[in-house]
């Protein structure tokens, strides 16, 4: 028999969505490195190599002193490969537990948190790398770092309503999955990822590509406090409005489309 999916709650105000999702989330990145001696830090020592490489091309490239760019290319990528392994996986978040929704009434919010948990666990892996760029090229810390915690907690916000929205739009046609990959490939080079916002100075390019670029303003209010800056007022701006305007579409796309869930995976 199959039962409709609930999902009208936020899984803020639901323990029972939370705590699965987070139990679901950790047994996938258990299932996911079992048998492995150094687990998920494969990826961490991969990312590593990846990132010092592309830190002696790239500075050369952008004519950037290696003590400024190592940093900011490194707190970039890891966050980076948090965002876009999220998006990507939530994709696949609702036909991969098709079995699961066909036989129990369970919140389809507790799909997005399981994605989001168990890249977080990875993002906390691949953070260590942050500390040793730091004790080569020192930055000067200073109690703004704190102001990390509710960054990554807005960032958090919005990956769940996008996770959300990938979820339900993939799962009812299945071929929008590549192309969301292929749109994270060209967020990826229209970001300040690989390059500084610097670069663009105060030019039109630099009002599309920064001021209307919402993935922007939310890698801003996480990446500069790690890096010892304080995010401006348009990215806290920017990324809370996202965040606020985002839910109340997921949540609306969630209730309206409930029932047929089941039916799509």
């Amino acid at each position: 028999m199959i039962y409709p999916a609930i999902g009208t709650h936020s899984f803020v105000k639901s323990r029972k969505v939370l705590r699965l999702g987070l139990m679901l989330g950790w047994q996938d990145l258990r299932q996911a490195y079992r048998r492995s001696a150094l687990g998920p830090f494969w990826m961490t020592i991969s990312m590593a190599i990846q990132v010092l490489a592309m830190s002696l091309v790239f500075s050369l490239i952008f004519k950037i002193e290696l003590r400024d760019y190592l940093p900011w290319l490194t707190c970039s990528t890891v966050l980076w490969t948090f965002f876009s392994s999220t998006i990507s996986e939530s994709t696949s978040s609702l036909f991969a537990a098709d079995s699961i929704i066909k036989q129990i009434p369970i919140s389809s919010h507790v799909f997005t948190v399981r994605v989001i948990w168990k890249n977080a666990m990875t993002l906390a892996h691949n953070a260590v790398i942050l500390p040793l760029v730091f004790l080569v090229f020192p930055i000067e810390l200073k109690a703004t770092i704190l102001l990390f915690i509710p960054g990554m907690i807005l960032a958090s916000v919005n990956l769940f309503w996008i996770g959300t929205l990938a979820g339900l739009v993939c799962a009812r046609y299945r071929d929008m999955a590549p192309i969301i990959s292929s749109i994270l490939v060209m967020a990826y080079y229209a970001t300040p990822i690989l390059w500084q916002p610097g670069a663009l100075g105060d030019s039109e390019i630099a009002h599309w590509l920064l001021g209307l670029n919402p993935l922007y303003h939310i890698f801003q209010v996480v990446r500069q406090p790690i890096l010892g800056q304080v995010p401006t007022v348009e990215n806290w701006v920017g990324a809370t409005s996202l965040g606020i305007i985002g839910l109340w579409l997921a949540f609306l796309a969630v209730k309206k489309f409930r029932s047929q869930i089941p039916y799509w995976v």
